[in-house]
């Protein structure tokens, strides 16, 4: 009888830890992706930022202009 009840409460003993192993190792789990998921957002919106950033600097930047000035700039390596 006294073997019977070891036995069930080693078993039992080792289902809980089974458990309580399962859940904390999800629990780091999540954390760890939360954390990924967070850091991926955070370089997702700087990249946003950054694209956003150059587009308006390329809109406002004269082409025609600059690219003129240079192209008029006198060049006496050039021999024609």
């Amino acid at each position: 009888m006294f073997l019977q009840i070891a036995i069930a409460l080693v078993l039992l003993s080792s289902i809980i830890g089974l458990a309580v192993w399962f859940f904390n190792e999800r629990k780091t789990i999540n954390f760890v992706h939360n954390e990924t998921i967070l850091a991926l957002e955070r370089a997702m919106s700087n990249s946003c930022t950054q694209i956003e950033f150059r587009k308006n600097n390329l809109n406002n930047y004269d082409l025609l202009r600059y690219n003129l000035q240079e192209a008029l700039v006198v060049q006496p390596q050039i021999e024609i």
